[in-house]
């Protein structure tokens, strides 16, 4: 049975609530990943400061694809971040 929450929201958020429910719960192969590391990508060169990876999606494992997508993107275009595998944080290269 799926409950409906009463919360009061602003136009804006109105706006980007589908989007946003989409992220936490789209299914695999829907290109949400892709869309998740570029949005940390951007954040980290934008800002200069490091983003922890997590990815909300209830799978097994997702927060480690997430990075090896990140990875991949970072090397495809030769971008001064690296992922920290230890610790699972994107961070600009010293």
């Amino acid at each position: 049975m799926r409950k409906e929450i009463k919360l009061t929201l602003t136009k804006e958020q109105k706006k980007y609530l589908p989007a946003l429910q989409w992220l936490y719960t789209g299914e695999r192969a829907s290109g949400r990943s892709t869309l998740i590391a570029y949005a940390l990508i951007e954040t980290v060169l934008r800002t200069g400061q490091s983003q922890r990876i997590i990815d909300h999606h209830p799978s097994t494992h997702s927060d480690m694809f997430l990075a090896r997508t990140i990875e991949a993107l970072l090397e495809e275009n030769k971008l001064p971040l690296k992922v920290n595998r230890s610790t699972l944080m994107l961070v600009p290269k010293k």
